[in-house]
């Protein structure tokens, strides 16, 4: 996971090493880590990043069910505490829009 909002995680700290990230955007580093609240991964923050990546094989890894709605056209993570809906955004990617 990566996300680039450290004010989603809790615990969050200096990472032990640093990690390069290659998109097609060019070259991103992270070297601090956090963790989502009730989720067992780490999450690395990438300060330069523009959005909030999770990692469907550790979200069913850590026992979560993934479900994908073709009628809604969304994927659905149902969590131990809470569901969350991930919809189709206009620029092809699935997002869920943060509660401020």
């Amino acid at each position: 996971h990566v996300f680039k909002d450290k004010s989603l995680l809790t615990n969050v700290q200096p990472a032990s090493y640093p990690i390069t990230i290659h998109s097609t955007a060019g070259t991103s580093y992270a070297d601090t880590i956090g963790y989502i609240p009730n989720f067992p991964d780490l999450v690395w923050v990438c300060k330069s990043g523009i959005a909030n990546i999770l990692s469907f094989a550790k979200i069913r890894a850590a026992g979560c069910g993934i479900v994908y709605n073709q009628d809604r056209d969304a994927f659905i993570v149902k969590g131990p505490t809470k569901t969350i809906n991930f919809d189709r955004l206009p620029s092809g990617l699935y997002g869920h829009r943060v509660q401020a």
